[in-house]
C-alpha cells in the first residue's frame, strides 16, 4: 500500500516524465520504434502532501495548541482547514488509523471543511 502511495505522490507532484511514458507507450503498442507522442507532455505538477497519518496528527495538535495560545476563545479548525488547503490541493494519508476518540472528533470537523474547500484526500 505504501508504495502505491508513494507511486501516486510522484505522479501528482512530478508527472510522468517523458522517458517513462515513452516506455509506456511503446509497451502499449508494441511498437520499438521513436514515437513522439509524448511531444507537448506537461508535467502535473499539483500541489500535493504525503503523509503518515499518525505524523500528520501530531502536526494537527501542534497547530492547534500554536493557534489556542494566540486566540484563546476561538475556534482553531476552521483555520488550520483553510490554511492546509492552502499548502496542498490533494493530501495523501498512509496507514490512516484512528483510535482516539479526540482525534476522530477533530479529523471529521477538518476533513470536512477540507472537503468543502475542494481538497482530494486519499488514504490507505
Amino acid at each position: 500500500k505504501s508504495m502505491l502511495m508513494d507511486l501516486f505522490h510522484s505522479i501528482c507532484t512530478n508527472g510522468l516524465s517523458t522517458e517513462e511514458q515513452h516506455k509506456e507507450t511503446n509497451h502499449d503498442n508494441n511498437n520499438t520504434n521513436n514515437n513522439n507522442d509524448y511531444k507537448n507532455y506537461h508535467p502535473i505538477n499539483l500541489q500535493c502532501k504525503r503523509y503518515h497519518f499518525h505524523e500528520f496528527m501530531i502536526q494537527i495538535h501542534q497547530r492547534i495548541h500554536t493557534y489556542k495560545s494566540m486566540h484563546p476563545k476561538s475556534d482553531p479548525i476552521p483555520s488550520i482547514s483553510a490554511q492546509i488547503a492552502q499548502e496542498a490541493r490533494i493530501l495523501c494519508f498512509d496507514e490512516m488509523q484512528i483510535t482516539d476518540i479526540a482525534d476522530a472528533m477533530i479529523i471529521k470537523r477538518i476533513l470536512t471543511l477540507l472537503l468543502d474547500l475542494g481538497v482530494v484526500v486519499v488514504t490507505t
